[in-house]
């Protein structure tokens, strides 16, 4: 009875000790677990971060095509009004070169 009861304790002593060797284990894993989630939630704050400067770049980058056309629309408009006047010109220096050629006749 006393070999059974040795054996039995022997067997508990060697299972308790695997246990708390597993345990150690999931301890750590644990642990590591801890570590990755914090680094994955500061991950997650950083592209959100990264995403709203984004989102603000890309308004303002349409904020300055929009500026861009609209300067567009006005040197097409300012270069239209210069040929107009040029022509108005042209048509002046052929009156005038006409009346000085008569005059001189």
């Amino acid at each position: 009875l006393r070999r059974v009861a040795v054996h039995v304790l022997v067997h508990c002593h060697k299972r308790t000790f695997l246990l708390e060797r597993h345990l150690r284990h999931v301890s750590q894993d644990l642990t590591l677990t801890e570590g990755l989630l914090a680094v994955r939630a500061e991950s997650l704050k950083q592209t959100r971060h990264s995403q709203a400067v984004l989102g603000q770049a890309y308004l303002e980058l349409k904020d300055a095509e929009m500026a861009l056309v609209g300067r567009e629309d006005a040197a097409e408009a300012a270069e239209d009004a210069l040929y107009a006047r040029t022509q108005e010109l042209r048509v002046l220096v052929k009156r005038r070169t006409v009346l000085t050629q008569e005059m001189e006749a």
